[in-house]
């Protein structure tokens, strides 16, 4: 981002009228806020912390000229004024401390009297507290889950079945990660960072809405397809509806539609919401999931290729993976008398080898998040293949780290990596 380039954003955005003094600091502060873009995300909302502090006039100019530099640096187009109007929507939403909504799908579709589908969830978000699922079945909850940032942990509670399952978390990073995904303030960051499309207004459930549509498999990459609607109230300018339309190749249902709604944005939640009532009788396992990093991931490949004698993931998303490992879990851990239930000892190591591979699933998703832009060619690729890449991200422009078929690990150079990848993949 250069001068040039701050001049051209200044002038989309009315660059007559500002200050001498803003043109000087806006030059200064867009380098800093694009390098911060390229950095791994360490708060689940960017916004809030350059938006944290008074906002005078001036700063808000700032603000606005540093937001349209961040698109230019991500997407290397000067963004229209548009653009800047979905960022500054994205940085409001971001802002909000609570949040409830009501998610379903279209394959759930069938209403309640009081017209919500009556399978489904409600989630509770709080930036203080962490965040609840409610999940209901014909109309009665039937699942309870929780991310707790202060305890690091994430407790599955399944009612029918009287069993509790806490998943304990390595730091607060992992917890703000398993949020993000079902956080609306930062999918919709997300979604305003890539390319998409304005598609005009519509009734939303009784309210003026305008859209856009994003159409980018990298916003949300456990899919292969990915396709999301964000409907915005025209007077408040907070999301009434997100519609995202998901496939996974080779899954028995192709495209499903998940669809949030009946958001409450700034709603008073009290701590009490989240905290897990367990009743004294329920089955309580634990487990420790893996971090987010590149030896969890390694780990989660070859606990993969243990089962599967040989083989890798065919793709790097969690219903591929769990679809072709865990009938190979179920069987190693069979028993052996018809109709004898597994002991509790064999439930808990079966836990323990299946939960090792979130590390592979919980790696790429992050690297994606980020913008490292990951490939991944288990399809191809053989266990103990020492020249073959099976996975590779990107470091710096010219430098790659590069997962191989044996499970060595090393950096390469851009060139060298082309070369490494044609020869395997003409």
């Amino acid at each position: 981002m250069n001068k040039e380039n701050i001049e051209e954003i200044l002038k989309r955005v009315g660059g007559e009228d500002v200050p001498a003094e803003i043109h000087k600091i806006a030059e200064e502060v867009s380098g800093k806020f694009s390098k911060t873009l390229t950095q791994p995300k360490q708060d689940i909302f960017l916004w809030r912390q350059i938006m944290k502090g008074p906002i005078i006039k001036l700063a808000a100019a700032v603000i606005i000229v540093t937001v349209l530099a961040g698109i230019y640096f991500i997407t290397g187009k000067t963004p229209a004024v548009t653009c800047c109007a979905w960022a500054q929507l994205a940085d409001k939403v971001a802002r909000i401390d609570t949040c409830i909504f009501y998610e379903y799908s279209d394959a759930n579709a069938q209403t309640l009297s009081g017209g919500k589908p009556k399978n489904g969830a409600v989630h509770y978000i709080s930036s203080q507290y962490g965040y609840r699922m409610d999940g209901y079945v014909d109309g009665e909850i039937t699942q309870m889950r929780y991310l707790l940032p202060e305890e690091k942990a994430m407790i599955s509670i399944n009612l029918p079945q009287k069993q509790c399952l806490r998943d304990l978390l390595k730091d607060r990073q992992a917890v703000e990660f398993r949020m993000n995904n079902k956080d609306p303030r930062y999918l919709l960051s997300r979604f305003i960072q890539g390319s998409f499309s304005e598609i005009g207004s519509d009734m939303i459930d009784g309210v003026e809405a305008r859209g856009i549509e994003v159409n980018n498999p990298e916003a949300f990459c456990m899919y292969d397809n990915f396709k999301a609607r964000v409907w915005v109230d025209v007077k408040t300018e907070l999301p009434v509806r997100m519609e995202m339309e998901l496939s996974v190749a080779g899954q028995p249902m192709q495209t499903v539609t998940r669809v949030m709604d009946d958001f409450k944005w700034g709603v008073r939640l009290e701590p009490d919401v989240f905290k897990p009532n367990i009743p004294a009788d329920y089955t309580l396992r634990e487990s420790v999931l893996p971090g987010l990093d590149e030896v969890a991931a390694i780990e989660a490949l070859r606990k993969f290729v243990e089962f599967t004698d040989g083989n890798y993931p065919s793709r790097p998303n969690g219903p591929t993976i769990r679809q072709e490992s865990w009938p190979r879990i179920n069987k190693k851990y069979q028993p052996i008398e018809p109709n004898k239930q597994l002991t509790k000892e064999q439930l808990q190591a079966r836990l323990d080898e299946s939960t090792k591979l979130q590390g592979f699933i919980d790696f790429y998703m992050k690297l994606a998040q980020d913008g490292n832009q990951p490939a991944y060619y288990g399809k191809d690729v053989k266990a103990g293949d020492a020249n073959a890449v099976l996975m590779r991200w990107k470091v710096t422009d010219d430098t790659y780290r590069v997962i191989f078929g044996n499970l060595t690990i090393e950096n390469v150079g851009a060139e060298k990596l082309k070369e490494m990848e044609q020869a395997k993949r003409p």
